[in-house]
């Protein structure tokens, strides 16, 4: 799911996206350095750990897609009430 909407990202020359990552490090107390699958499996898995594996493998779970789209939604909520201040 990452990768398709990486590519919708693309599609809207990398604006949709644009300080998503840093909303999730700032949400999770994560760093902003980190790809954005990898906050999302930490924030859908808290206390995972760094292991690699496990991250890699929960990638595409129903938690972890679950958590793409209220994040991304919360994002978006979060940018329109800015837009429009």
């Amino acid at each position: 799911m990452v990768a398709f909407l990486t590519g919708i990202d693309a599609a809207t020359d990398w604006r949709l996206l644009e300080g998503f990552r840093e909303f999730l490090a700032a949400k999770s107390g994560l760093g902003a350095n980190l790809a954005l699958p990898v906050l999302l499996v930490r924030i859908a898995y808290p206390g995972t750990g760094n292991d690699f594996g496990v991250a890699a493998m929960r990638e595409e779970s129903v938690q972890a897609v679950t958590v793409l789209f209220d994040e991304l939604e919360a994002f978006l909520e979060a940018e329109r009430l800015r837009d429009s201040k």
